[in-house]
């Protein structure tokens, strides 16, 4: 494993484990698509950035480099 790429490891597990990354993530899946009452939100509308970034640490972390990249 390269030196970045394991850094890049050691920095998303990190992130991942911020107390409010749970709070993060749920911001940015109520803010994709329906809400579950049938309200549907345009997409990017009001989007976490943090969330974001940490479904993006998730992504990598489950080897999915692409789709890690876009987020």
């Amino acid at each position: 494993m390269t030196r970045a790429r394991r850094q890049l490891s050691v920095l998303t597990r990190l992130y991942l484990k911020d107390a409010q990354a749970v709070r993060h993530v749920e911001e940015l899946a109520a803010s994709l698509g329906d809400d579950g009452d049938g309200n549907r939100h345009p997409p990017f509308k009001n989007l976490d950035i943090d969330g974001a970034q940490l479904f993006g640490c998730m992504l990598h972390l489950a080897s999915h480099p692409q789709s890690a990249q876009f987020w």
